[in-house]
């Protein structure tokens, strides 16, 4: 299986339905969300705030993230 098609990978299609079902499950109980991997996905190259060698964010992700959640806090 490609890594692109794997059930981990947040952009493949199983991963967005997971993604959608746990976030579903958070709201419901009242819990915050914020989906960060459109966030990673709207600056048009997700891939490059992830080291090539595994599926930690870079600094760069990591200042991307940091502001998303933060304007996300701040409403």
């Amino acid at each position: 299986m490609s890594p692109e098609a794997s059930p981990q990978n947040p952009r493949s299609e199983t991963g967005r339905r997971r993604r959608g079902a746990l976030q579903s499950v958070w709201l419901r109980r009242g819990i915050d969300v914020l989906d960060l991997q459109p966030v990673l996905e709207a600056q048009g190259s997700p891939l490059s705030y992830y080291f090539a060698h595994d599926e930690h964010w870079t600094a760069g992700g990591h200042a991307l993230v940091a502001q998303a959640i933060s304007q996300h806090l701040a409403r």
